[in-house]
Parts: C-alpha cells; sequence; structure tokens
C-alpha cells in the first residue's frame, strides 16, 4: 500500500505495520519483565548487636508499614523474604529503633543502642503504629455484618512495666460481637514500649477507639 503526500513523496505502509507491533510488543515485554522483577522476593540475612558487637535475642525485625516480622535467635540472627529494596524497622526493648534498608547480596549487621536516660515518656507501640495494626488485624464478625451494624468500641487496658497488656475492659460497648473482636485485637497486640516516670518503667492505663464501619 503507498500514499502520496501533499509534496507527492511516496509513503509505503505496508512494512510500517508490523515494524509498529513489533515495537509494541516489545515494549509490553519489557514492562511485565521489570513488573515481574519488582515482585520477586529475596533472603535478607543479618545479625543484629549491640555497641560491643554482642548479639541481641529476641529483636523485632519488621517489614515496615506491614504486620510481618521475625524475631531474632540466641546467636542474634535473622532470615527474612523480602522485596529487594524493602525498608525493615529493628527493635528491642531498652534500645532505640532502627530503619534500614534490606540488603540481598551480602549478611546485614545492625547495631542497636541504648536508649538515653528519660525522665518521663508515654507507653509507645512499636513498628507500624497502633492504627494501622488495628486496620490491619480488624476482623468483622459475620453476625453483625449481616445486621449491618457497626460503631465505636472503647477499650481500656493497662500497659505494663515490660509492655505487655492486661485488664482488658470495654467502656463502651456497642453489640457483643464487636465488643469481643475489639478485645482480641487489644489482646494479642505485640509489647509497647512502657511508660517512663522518674527514669523507670510504670503501668500505665490506655484507652483505644476501635471503629467497626461497613464499607
Amino acid at each position: 500500500m503507498t500514499t502520496k503526500g501533499k509534496r507527492g513523496l511516496k509513503i509505503k505502509w505496508d512494512w510500517c505495520i508490523p515494524f509498529f507491533f513489533m515495537l509494541g510488543i516489545l515494549f509490553l515485554t519489557t514492562c511485565l519483565q521489570a513488573a515481574e522483577k519488582d515482585s520477586v522476593k529475596f533472603v535478607a540475612k543479618g545479625i543484629v548487636v549491640n555497641k560491643n558487637k554482642q548479639p541481641l535475642y529476641g529483636a523485632c525485625v519488621m517489614v515496615k508499614n506491614s504486620n510481618e516480622r521475625i524475631y531474632t535467635g540466641v546467636d542474634g540472627k535473622f532470615s527474612l523474604a523480602v522485596k529487594k529494596g524493602t525498608k525493615l524497622v529493628v527493635s528491642l526493648l531498652g534500645k532505640m529503633d532502627k530503619e534500614i534498608r534490606a540488603k540481598v547480596d551480602k549478611e546485614m549487621q545492625v547495631v542497636l543502642i541504648d536508649e538515653e536516660y528519660i525522665e518521663e515518656r508515654m507507653p509507645r507501640f512499636v513498628g507500624e503504629g497502633v492504627e494501622m495494626y488495628i486496620v490491619r488485624n480488624i476482623k468483622y464478625p459475620k453476625d453483625a455484618l449481616e445486621m449491618k451494624i457497626q460503631g465505636k468500641v472503647y477499650v481500656q487496658f493497662i500497659i505494663e512495666k515490660d509492655g505487655s497488656v492486661s485488664e482488658i475492659k470495654v467502656l463502651r460497648p456497642v453489640y457483643p460481637s464487636l465488643d469481643y473482636e475489639a478485645c482480641r485485637i487489644i489482646r494479642e497486640m505485640p509489647r509497647w514500649r512502657p511508660g517512663i516516670q522518674k527514669g523507670k518503667p510504670v503501668r500505665v492505663s490506655y484507652t483505644i477507639p476501635i471503629n467497626f464501619m461497613l464499607q
């Protein structure tokens, strides 16, 4: 097929169509390969130590903005499947949190240093934040869902000196199954950073609203 332009220039289209078709296929293949590469997980390995290079047992290594986590063994080592470039948050009671970028080509060494002396501090949720933890772990009870019941349950609990939670109770109930689910979320929480008063860990009463809302 041949056409003429304004100046009488002949343009052959027969070879253009296959050329642009192949160019499109090549572009699509490249995009798919790049997307597949980004989704591939690698094993990130490392060791968590103190400033004296001694291994730290029980340190939490968590994928940032995720509920995916693992704890170090007695040798301070950890191994976690992550995507390349993933950010990790490493934490341990009494140590300052540290954020690192996962490396897949060599074993990482993460040094956690002691928290500086703090006179007073409110309890602090470790990792992704308590709001994100609730969103990721909430399970809407089937009966409340079928009856289209929603509302905000206020739950009170004690954050102990070691960061664990106790004495969970509902201050403002909504519906039995919603109240139970709210308590379950609090009961299964990971340990907090405890509150500090006059330089020492103390028990602190804490209240959280848990919102059950139908989409």
